[in-house]
């Protein structure tokens, strides 16, 4: 069994998954790639302190980058969509630390 921080990457802050947040109440994190749903579910449980409701995943193809004449391909990843029971939510986690003066 792999840790936590292994399953779960990152967390995705785009408009779209800001609208999944606010309308459905779904976090969406960027996972290892081979993480299944189930590990998923209890890494985010462990990290957050929460109960997870759904998980949804998809493996996000790569994208193509061009410099000049050379050009490469971009790794597969999987994002993940996860849904907490309610009442549940994960405080701080899309808030910007505050720069040091």
């Amino acid at each position: 069994m792999r840790k936590p921080s292994e399953v779960v990457l990152g967390v995705i802050d785009t408009e779209k998954s800001q609208r999944g947040l606010e309308q459905l109440g779904e976090y969406t994190f960027r996972v290892a790639r081979e993480a299944s749903r189930g590990e998923i579910a209890s890494a985010v449980e462990v990290l957050f302190g929460v109960n997870v409701k759904r998980v949804r995943t998809c493996v996000m193809h790569g994208e193509w980058r061009r410099r000049g004449k050379s050009q490469r391909k971009l790794g597969n990843w999987k994002k993940a969509r996860v849904r907490l029971q309610n009442q549940h939510r994960i405080e701080g986690l899309f808030e910007a630390p505050m720069p040091s003066s």
